[in-house]
């Protein structure tokens, strides 16, 4: 694993420099929420942008509403797992093109995490 310090406003660029390209999963836990909505669209672009087709953009948050605009992107996404026991609760959400391999409608997830396996990486 490579470790990549820049603004995720230009992950694109900061990948091409690095040859690193198309990536297989986005896991953020990036305060979208907090942020302008030209801030969030711009993070989610740059981010479907550098993912290979049907490839998961994970995203954790607080929020009880979607941390990413689904429809001005093109993607569709969904709460994975809620682990209501956090203070404030947590949600996982789980976003991607649709269309695509792994993506909806009419594709299956290559690898769907496990409730056990998101507990794990968070």
């Amino acid at each position: 694993m490579r470790v990549i310090l820049g603004d995720a406003m230009h992950l694109q660029s900061l990948l091409k420099r690095e040859g690193i390209a198309p990536v297989k999963a986005v896991v953020s836990s990036l305060p979208l929420l907090s942020m302008k909505k030209a801030v969030q669209y711009r993070i989610g672009a740059q981010a479907f942008g550098a993912l290979e087709p049907g490839a998961p953009f994970i995203q954790f948050t607080y929020g009880l509403f979607s941390p990413l605009p689904r429809r001005r992107l093109g993607v569709q996404g969904g709460v994975q797992d809620r682990v209501l026991q956090n203070l404030p609760p947590a949600s996982v959400w789980i976003y991607r093109k649709p269309g695509q391999p792994g993506g909806q409608p009419g594709g299956t997830p290559r690898h769907q995490p496990s409730h056990h396996e998101l507990r794990r990486a968070g």
